[in-house]
């Protein structure tokens, strides 16, 4: 049934049925931005029968077919449960906005034509570049290729890129250029089928032009004091948000742009990256709004915000204590500024006494995007092992397979993204490359589908084993800082010995040479001997032997490991993860997953 256009303030109907002798209802229903026509060519293309059973099965066969490019083996029905949902959330947006015939309205209210593509809408640019789009890249880079050619074509009607678009016009939504960080991201991950060197000349154009178009929509609002100064100054009242967006931005640019090979424009944003300095102050160790006269204000660094004003004044969603740490483009200076690696750890120790406070107390907020990354820190400064322990927190207290089970607004898949990176053990940290942090991954065993032929499978080494036995092989190569005893029961743990308790940490002067992440659609690893170093706990059960705890030593150990299935035989989910390239050809499918597999079947029966 179609019936006239009506353009007028929103309008209604009741229709009334008779169901005294069938009480199902059914109907079809279609939409199109473009015309009534539309609608019904493209209700025609996706439901042309009466068969709710048969559209049922068809859309879950193609849901199982994305959901289903991570398997999961192993895990408790919960975390299964939560994960696949996440999943399954972040998969949700952008959306396709193009009608079957490939016309849509765009960003000039001219209707256009994708040519064959796909024309995606509804990117929620502050929220999604620093989770999402990184994993939609990594699973989907076919369709996040076309996401990317969608807001090149909205900047070419527009005649600037949108950073928050909601289907064919800017919403102006939250402070920074996160178009930036979205197209560099994708671009890293793999989502390279796009006119990348027109995305680039319009990111440096909003990067460095001022000017309105639409309703008064400004891709960078402030970007000529931010150019002359470095910074945005005090008057805007979210200038500290805004400058360290600006500079996440610009480095993303700068990533993007030696990716597709121009050196000058990477050079000069690689310096516009490091603009976050301009606003931390150092007299007090935070990020502080920044007046155009060089003057910090003076008084306490925390106020609360003024009546009716979500935050404290300078910050977007937070505050000096959260936004302090939003330096993902360069951890190291960060780390210096605030005084050295023991400083910056016992500020971290101290954000993490809570973990979803909002936007006024001094603690962590992991239901907010601008703190997402802040748990890897640890990494970062050798003490992997608090990663492991706030993200672990995270996962436990604050998510569930239940319908208020996130920590905060999902923001169209950004939350959700991030509880699957860190299931899996990974994090792009920095946005624009393809860097990723590790932590304990919550499965035993995950396969990850980035391509038709190219598949990620996890090979385990075992971290904080509290509860189980593992049975492999070590050889121990260097022991600095241990007392005797300790040192003695580690050495006659080389060989084939149960052990009970191991924590397994990741060497920072060795990560390069175990963990070697490529530009493209996959992860690569050196995956035959890998050192490791034994950083927590270790406790042994053996001939002779007692259980016996000792903590902070400074052991190494050496792994053997093989190109093949796990060589390890760990039987636990705690591990670090290492992926390793698999190439599959035929009809064959993906290689078999290790231990319990999840196909969805246990989550949809």
């Amino acid at each position: 049934m179609a019936g006239p256009q009506i353009a007028r303030p929103p309008v209604g109907a009741t229709l009334d049925f008779d169901t005294s002798k069938d009480a199902t209802l059914r109907a079809k229903v279609a939409i199109s931005f473009v015309s009534v026509d539309g609608a019904v060519k493209n209700l025609a293309a996706d439901a042309p029968a009466w068969d709710f059973a048969g559209t049922q099965a068809a859309t879950k066969a193609r849901w199982a077919s994305y959901l289903g490019r991570i398997a999961i083996g192993g895990g408790q029905t919960d975390q299964l449960k939560t994960f696949y949902a996440a999943l399954y959330h972040s998969l949700q947006y952008p959306v396709t906005f193009n009608d079957v015939d490939g016309g849509y309205a765009g960003f000039d209210g001219k209707v256009h034509n994708t040519g064959g593509r796909t024309q995606y809408a509804n990117f929620s640019g502050w929220d999604i570049y620093r989770s999402e789009i990184p994993l939609l890249a990594t699973l989907a880079p076919d369709e996040t290729s076309d996401m990317m050619q969608s807001l090149v074509n909205d900047a070419d009607q527009y005649g600037w890129l949108p950073k928050w678009p909601v289907y064919n016009d800017e919403s102006g939504v939250m402070n920074g250029d996160s178009v930036a960080p979205i197209i560099a991201g994708a671009y890293a991950f793999g989502a390279r089928d796009f006119d990348a060197g027109k995305a680039l000349a319009q990111l440096v154009k909003g990067a460095t032009k001022d000017g309105a178009v639409g309703w008064g929509y400004q891709e960078r609002p402030n970007v000529v004091a931010y150019q002359q100064l470095g910074y945005v100054p005090s008057a805007d009242n979210e200038n500290v948000s805004m400058t360290e967006e600006y500079a996440i931005d610009d480095f993303a640019i700068g990533q993007f742009a030696a990716a597709i090979g121009d050196d000058d424009t990477a050079a000069t944003f690689a310096t516009r990256g490091q603009n976050w300095q301009h606003v931390f102050d150092p007299s007090t160790g935070y990020v502080r709004p920044h007046a155009s006269d060089g003057a910090y204000p003076a008084g306490p660094v925390l106020v609360p915000p003024p009546p009716g004003q979500f935050a404290p004044t300078g910050f977007a969603e937070g505050n000096a204590a959260q936004y302090t740490w939003m330096v993902p483009q360069n951890l190291a200076g960060l780390i210096g500024a605030v005084g050295g690696r023991d400083a910056a750890i016992k500020r971290l120790d101290d954000l993490f006494t809570k973990l979803n406070v909002g936007p006024v107390e001094p603690y962590y907020w992991a239901g907010n995007e601008p703190m997402f990354s802040v748990p890897w820190t640890y990494d970062y400064l050798g003490q992997p092992w608090k990663t492991q322990d706030v993200v672990r927190r995270v996962q436990s207290e604050l998510f569930a397979p239940t319908p208020d089970g996130e920590p905060g607004n999902d923001d169209l898949g950004a939350q959700s993204a991030w509880y699957v990176w860190s299931a899996l053990g990974l994090y792009p940290v920095t946005p624009g490359t393809t860097d990723l942090a590790v932590n304990t991954p919550l499965f035993p065993h995950v396969e990850i589908r980035t391509g038709a032929e190219v598949y990620l499978r996890k090979m385990l080494i075992p971290q904080l084993a509290i509860e189980s036995r593992l049975s492999y092989t070590f050889e121990v190569v260097d022991i600095k800082n241990v007392d005797p005893s300790a040192s003695a029961i580690i050495q006659s743990l080389s060989g084939n010995t149960k052990v009970s308790k191991v924590s397994l940490q990741l060497l920072r002067d060795t990560r390069d040479k175990i963990v070697n992440t490529t530009y493209g659609n996959r992860i690569e690893v050196n995956t035959e001997l890998a050192d490791v170093k034994v950083a927590m706990l270790v406790g042994a059960e053996g001939p002779g032997l007692t259980e016996h705890a000792m903590r902070a030593s400074d052991v190494r150990v050496r792994i053997p490991m093989s190109r093949g299935t796990d060589s390890l035989n760990v039987a636990t989910a705690a591990a670090l993860a290492f992926y390793e390239r698999v190439r599959v050809g035929g009809a064959g499918g993906p290689p078999a997953c290790g231990g319990e597999r999840s196909d969805l079947g246990r989550l949809t029966k």
